[in-house]
């Protein structure tokens, strides 16, 4: 692919995403680092979105990139007009934490050796191997090609997608294969290497996004530490090189859950709107997604309730109909999968029964090998999430008043999902053992970034306590006398 194509296929979506933020009343002043990745997953979004509407209207899909550059465009006009305005009434800026210039620029140092080594991996990853095998290529770029040699979603899409041998998973969100379908017009054919690009820009995305939401709890060197230990974990260098959906499940649910915070925060509804699309992107991506949309949602309005039990604001009407978005989403994710004959193999009765009955037949062998496997995974092999998740526990467990209280929105949407995956293992038609080896890396991963500010979150209430006599709490306007802010 020609470097202006590649340009194209990049920028056109972090393009659209720009406008995209423009219209939510998202600024770049509102978080200089996490901006371009808020932008990615918009723009994304909003050009998967697109080219589905494209396809389903029967149009040619080589011709969507040039609709889709007008999109662009206007987007681009749109920030000219708003950038000249705001020359004349300049935005307030957030307040800035209290610390060190040379603190400050380690950490926007540490960001950017991060997204070089991320550029670096994909680089390396793409020159040495195309998508020809594993999950990459048997459920993703499948389902993708089957799209794009279809036409578009018809008939000839469905023959294609009834054929095991050929795509896996057909239930499959379709977020993924969209952007790829998306490269995949701009070439002219089908590609084997140049469709990972679009996917492997969603690590990128999530790095800038952890990097805010780290920034937002704790100090520069405390988030630049744990910024680092998400990019040196194992299972995102392994997702940087493949054209799979995690990187883009873990990019939505941190995403929604830090623009929730915020929103919990400030008050503002640009968190609010941009958090809905956060979560469309985010149930759009996987069915781990989907469900980890749920328990987001699930979490935010017990949360809520309980505020307005005690007196709180309830949301608008008007903020409510931000949730459109995402139930459309998943709308017509069902929508197509009922249209088309696709099953979920999870949840789809077999000779053993119900996906209930089965889940109650073999709970407590499964139970023993997710609890083995976790264990495996989570504490024995420390460069899968560098012990984040037992550290999380230990710390709940040790200071349950002191950091109970941090990011709770955090706490139970995380306490939500755990149980709701353990459940999968517990109904799941396959080989415990098999099931498990394939997939409980990719749910620790999903995770990782949540926990990680978490316990960023966590070891900073700590450390201000022991070191300060007072807390410097996320998102609060005040800290301890020589702790710095951690809620800018």
């Amino acid at each position: 692919m020609g470097a202006l194509t590649l340009f194209l296929v990049l920028a056109t979506p972090w393009v659209i995403g720009c406008g995209a933020l423009r219209l939510l009343g998202v600024r770049v002043l509102h978080d200089r680092v996490a901006y371009a990745g808020w932008a990615w997953l918009a723009g994304s979004l909003v050009t998967a979105l697109l080219l589905c509407g494209w396809l389903l209207l029967g149009l040619p899909i080589d011709s969507f990139p040039s609709a889709a550059r007008v999109v662009a465009a206007a987007a681009v006009l749109l920030l000219a007009w708003t950038w000249l305005r705001g020359r004349r009434t300049p935005p307030m800026a957030p307040p800035v934490a209290r610390s060190g210039r040379l603190e400050r620029l380690l950490f926007l140092a540490v960001v950017a050796a991060c997204l070089a080594l991320t550029v670096d991996r994909a680089v390396r990853a793409n020159a040495a191997e195309v998508v020809l095998l594993g999950d990459e290529a048997r459920i993703w770029a499948s389902k993708a090609k089957a799209i794009y040699v279809s036409g578009g979603l018809n008939e000839r899409f469905a023959a294609l997608m009834a054929q095991e041998e050929i795509v896996l998973h057909q239930d499959y969100p379709l977020l993924n294969p969209l952007l790829q379908v998306w490269t995949f017009a701009h070439y002219g054919r089908v590609t084997d290497v140049e469709n990972r690009w679009v996917i492997q820009a969603s690590i990128a995305a999530l790095l800038l996004v952890a990097a805010g939401a780290l920034r937002r709890v704790a100090r520069p060197l405390y988030a630049a530490l744990f910024l680092l230990l998400l990019v040196t974990s194992h299972q995102l260098r392994v997702s940087t090189g493949l054209v799979e959906a995690d990187g883009l499940v873990a990019l939505g649910f941190l995403a929604a859950l830090d623009l929730l915070a915020r929103f919990e925060a400030d008050g503002a509804r640009r968190w609010w709107r941009l958090a809905a699309l956060a979560l469309a992107y985010l149930a759009w991506s996987k069915n781990e997604g989907t469900a980890l949309a749920l328990a987001v949602a699930v979490a935010f309005f017990i949360l809520r309730l309980g505020r307005r039990l005690r007196g709180g604001q309830a949301l608008r009407g008007s903020e409510l109909l931000a949730l459109l978005l995402p139930a459309g989403v998943v709308a017509l994710h069902l929508l197509l999968n009922a249209r088309f004959g696709f099953v979920n193999d999870i949840t789809a009765s077999d000779a053993a029964g119900s996906f209930a009955a089965r889940a109650l037949a073999h709970a407590g062998v499964h139970l023993r090998a997710a609890g083995a496997y976790a264990w495996e995974y989570a504490v024995r092999r420390p460069g899968e999430t560098h012990l984040m998740f037992p550290l999380a526990l230990v710390l709940l467990l040790l200071f349950p008043r002191r950091i109970g209280r941090l990011l709770p929105l955090f706490t139970l949407a995380c306490g939500l999902a755990l149980p709701g995956f353990l459940l999968v293992y517990l109904g799941t038609p396959h080989d415990i053992e098999w099931h498990l080896s394939w997939s409980i890396q990719r749910i620790l991963f999903q995770l990782l970034p949540v926990v990680l500010v978490w316990v960023a979150a966590a070891t900073q209430e700590i450390a201000a306590a022991a070191g300060c006599g007072a807390t410097a709490r996320p998102g609060s306007r005040t800290s301890g006398s020589c702790c710095p802010r951690a809620g800018a």
